[in-house]
């Protein structure tokens, strides 16, 4: 943040980080960015194992055919 704005603050603790942002100190703004930064580097390690499972891709695959026949179903329910 700007320091105008308080500057940058680090949260240790995410009752904190709850407390503040219920507070007012710390604006929407603020907190989206950061908790997607802070959960993407989180997440970096999951994704690189998902992409290597043929499991997981199998499992996307049917996922992605079950949807395309629900919506070819909807449509066919709306003409």
């Amino acid at each position: 943040r700007k320091p105008d704005n308080g500057g940058d603050k680090i949260y240790t603790s995410a009752d904190d980080l709850r407390a503040d942002f219920a507070a007012g100190a710390l604006h929407p703004g603020d907190l989206k960015p950061a908790l997607g930064k802070a959960l993407n580097a989180a997440l970096d390690g999951v994704r690189a194992g998902v992409k290597g499972s043929k499991e997981l891709k199998g499992a996307q695959k049917k996922l992605a055919d079950f949807i395309k026949a629900q919506q070819k179903k909807q449509k066919k329910q709306n003409k």
